[in-house]
């Protein structure tokens, strides 16, 4: 496993091969690769790595959509998805609540694996 950035290239020349992308989607980034739950049959597998804008608990719902409009803006524009781009990174930019659902699935998914795995803090 390692990001599109630094793997892509080693794929392209032909001196590693990609089994399989970790989004639940295929991604423009890694054309003609299958997601991990096509390639490995492991329905619903999505290992994506994320970035997201955070506000303190309390912060004015104007203040919260202000940001989250200039932040769509931006990140809606040709010049961030092809620097993005360039450094590995699809944008999948999303309004609040859509993303706060992710996050709360996110959250669900990886809870369920720390109890399955028993796994503690010491």
């Amino acid at each position: 496993m390692d990001l599109v950035v630094a793997t892509m290239p080693h794929v392209r020349a032909g001196r590693a091969k990609a089994y399989g992308f970790s989004l639940n989607r295929p991604s423009a980034l890694a054309p003609g690769i299958p997601t991990i739950a096509e390639a490995g049959g492991i329905p619903g597998y999505d290992a994506a790595a994320w970035l997201g804008l955070m506000v303190p608990t309390g912060t004015p719902e104007a203040i919260i959509q202000r940001l989250a409009a200039e932040c769509g803006r931006v990140m809606a524009s040709a010049e961030a998805r092809e620097r993005f781009a360039g450094m590995g990174i699809e944008v999948d930019s999303r309004p609040t609540a859509p993303f706060a659902a992710y996050l709360r699935e996110q959250r669900a998914v990886y809870a369920r694996v720390v109890r399955q795995a028993n796994i503690r803090i010491e």
